[in-house]
């Protein structure tokens, strides 16, 4: 939990840390999670999570900033994606991280036999798409649930103008 936060300190600031404090992280563990992750295709996940999540995000911020241009929206898009795309290496490491400290070997160890099978690496091959249709998919479950909220709020207001 507390090296989430960091994280997103570290992503949301200009600032560079070589170290964190943290609790000792058994060094076979962390190889041990490196190695799941990469085998898992970590990279491929986040990078198809970027590209699916950004029409979203300059979505949100054009809602926020509503006189803004295209070229100023298409550069925000940029911008966030290149600053995304340049954590990706800390982000798996901090996941890396995580994962060291909250299983133990043996886990981390299934987790490596199972992305080493056929049907891991299946799931390698196939996850980043998937990554894209699923999260186009809860953008749309959200909208909806978004929408019918606002139809509530609405229908209260107006219920309550008649009394």
């Amino acid at each position: 939990m507390m090296r989430r936060r960091l994280l997103w300190m570290l992503l949301a600031a200009p600032v560079v840390i070589h170290a964190l404090p943290a609790q000792a992280t058994d060094l076979n563990n962390l190889a041990a999670a490196r190695e799941m992750l990469e085998l898992k295709g970590e990279k491929a996940l986040l990078e198809a999570f970027i590209k699916a999540d950004l029409p979203a995000l300059k979505t949100s911020f054009r809602t926020a900033n509503p006189n803004i241009t295209d070229d100023e929206l298409n550069a925000y898009g940029n911008s966030v994606e290149v600053e995304l795309e340049a954590n990706l290496d800390i982000t798996i490491e901090f996941e890396a991280e995580e994962i060291a400290d909250t299983y133990s070997a043996d886990d981390i160890k299934a987790l490596i036999d199972f992305y080493r099978s056929p049907a891991g690496r299946r799931i390698t091959k196939l996850a980043p798409a998937m990554t894209k249709e699923m999260n186009s998919l809860h953008q749309q479950w959200i909208a909806h649930a978004m929408e019918r909220a606002v139809k509530d709020i609405d229908g209260k207001k107006g219920a309550g103008n008649h009394t």
